[in-house]
């Protein structure tokens, strides 16, 4: 690859105008935009004509596959009633040419009367045809008479058509409702989508048993249509666990992919797995989705296989097992870097476990915002120490920022716009700038092992940065979101691409 030189850029958070020379995909040098700065005689120049360039951000946690498909399927997430979403789903069947209607995205929370709908209600679509319609958080499905009647196993676990948790497995895709090559389509438009808002890595949980055995190879090839960005897997085994599975991961090149398991479901779904009764329903501690059993033999399995080990964990009683299971099996050094996804209900003790044993939390800033009022009435008075995301970087624990993509939007300056904002009516628990990009960054490339090679804007590292067109550290919670990303590049691959 020739050398290529950005100049005229203002490079976070330094003052002053710089070029930026690229070589082989590394940076080369950093020099000042003054006289003395070299000719690059032979390089491939572009002015970015005082563009503000930052490292390029990481999404430490999303589902590639999951947010390429709810493009293709009905987004429900913008309906406010029962009746609004049967309107749509009879409206899609109208129009013809489907095969069933699978919306995601739905938040009943929003409903009048907030609760998922059931076979009964989504048979008002249709009878015939198979509907499927998840909820935001991915851990709730409700489906039609149609479904039951095709899969029996389903009908007998859940007959009134809401199902839970595990039970979702048994759910056929909704990629099987379209074509590969619509799949291979909407992959293409969400990678060129992230690379528009200045985002050149992802940590994804697709593979494994939310997957089918085309997967990987589809992501392959359409990863190679984008050369320089970065994916790696958090692949979630099959359950029952079989550590076979994970010895298959150990034997691949380079950084092997993370294992990601669930302990638990979700807040607004009342499955996640909290210490004591949810607060609006006396009835429910939520779910433990694995045992401990299990999950101690993932972690065994994983220390013995050198692999990271990545448990989702929203409630606090689904923390606290982590750790009682952590504490007893692995390095309280942590050389794995295993980490905790979500970390919502905690408290100063669970956070300084958490701290002790070296952990890593992927949080997302954007659930403050919109969890905040169904959080609220699932916790009560535990919501004060939920979504405690800038005490744990403040005792110390390893934060790195996601979307949880389709359950969030993927752009990261809505990321940092609810960091820089923190929980409704709590401005201690706000980040600054420089702390957000931090997270959104270099924090997050260590997480994924890659600390040494980006996340920063450094001679020797990737040439992975973005370029915007006004200095973000100068905007607030307010206009950040406004700001536009003029250029995205990874590992010095320009996007779009330039002639």
């Amino acid at each position: 690859m020739a050398h290529t030189v950005f100049k005229n850029v203002f490079i976070h958070p330094a003052a002053r105008r710089s070029h930026i020379l690229v070589q082989d995909g590394k940076i080369e040098a950093i020099d000042p935009a003054d006289d003395h700065a070299p000719d690059y005689e032979g390089a491939k120049v572009i002015d970015l004509d005082g563009a503000f360039v930052y490292p390029g951000f990481r999404d430490a946690h999303c589902h590639l596959l999951s947010t390429a498909e709810a493009a293709l399927g009905l987004d429900a997430s913008n309906f406010k009633s029962l009746d609004s979403l049967i309107e749509a789903g009879r409206q899609a069947i109208a129009s013809g040419g489907v095969k069933g209607i699978y919306a995601k995205r739905l938040n009943e929370t929003h409903f009048a009367h907030p609760v998922m709908p059931k076979a009964e209600d989504l048979d008002r679509i249709s009878e015939d045809l198979p509907v499927i319609v998840v909820r935001v958080c991915g851990h709730l499905a409700s489906v039609n008479s149609r479904v039951l009647k095709d899969i029996p196993e389903l009908a007998e676990r859940a007959p009134d058509g809401v199902v839970l948790e595990n039970d979702i497995d048994l759910l056929p895709s909704l990629r099987s409702f379209f074509t590969k090559d619509d799949l291979h389509r909407a992959l293409k438009q969400t990678i060129e989508y992230m690379l528009s808002k200045g985002i050149t890595a992802i940590s994804s949980n697709d593979l494994g048993r939310f997957g089918k055995d085309e997967d990987e190879a589809l992501l392959d090839d359409v990863l190679s249509l984008f050369p320089g960005f970065s994916y790696r897997s958090q692949y979630a085994p099959h359950l029952p666990f079989d550590p076979k599975e994970l010895e298959a991961l150990a034997d691949v090149d380079g950084i092997k992919p993370a294992v990601k398991v669930f302990r638990d479901g979700s807040l607004g779904g009342k499955t996640a797995w909290l210490r004591k009764p949810y607060s609006d329903d006396k009835q429910t501690s939520g779910q433990d989705t694995l045992d401990d059993e299990t999950h101690r033999a993932v972690f065994e399995t994983a220390n013995r296989l050198g692999l990271q080990v990545m448990t989702h964990a929203i409630g606090d009683e689904a923390l606290s097992r982590t750790l009682d299971i952590l504490e007893s099996v692995s390095d309280p050094l942590n050389p794995l870097r295993h980490a905790i996804v979500h970390a919502q209900v905690t408290d100063d003790r669970l956070i300084s476990r958490m701290r002790n044993l070296a952990l890593a939390a992927i949080v997302q800033p954007l659930f403050t915002r919109s969890d905040s009022k169904v959080a609220k009435r699932r916790l009560g008075t535990r919501y004060r120490k939920a979504y405690d995301f800038k005490q744990m970087a403040n005792m110390g624990v390893k934060v790195a920022f996601s979307s949880d993509a389709p359950v969030e939007p993927l752009d990261p300056l809505l990321t940092l716009q609810a960091a820089l904002r923190g929980k409704p009516g709590d401005s201690l628990s706000a980040f600054s700038f420089d702390e957000a990009l931090l997270h959104q960054t270099k924090e997050a490339a260590f997480i994924d092992f890659e600390e040494e090679n980006t996340g920063m804007l450094a001679v020797g590292f990737d040439a992975d940065f973005a370029a915007f067109d006004r200095d973000l550290r100068l905007q607030d919670a307010r206009t950040i979101s406004d700001a536009k990303c003029v250029m995205t590049v990874t590992k010095g691959h320009v996007w779009p691409p330039k002639s």
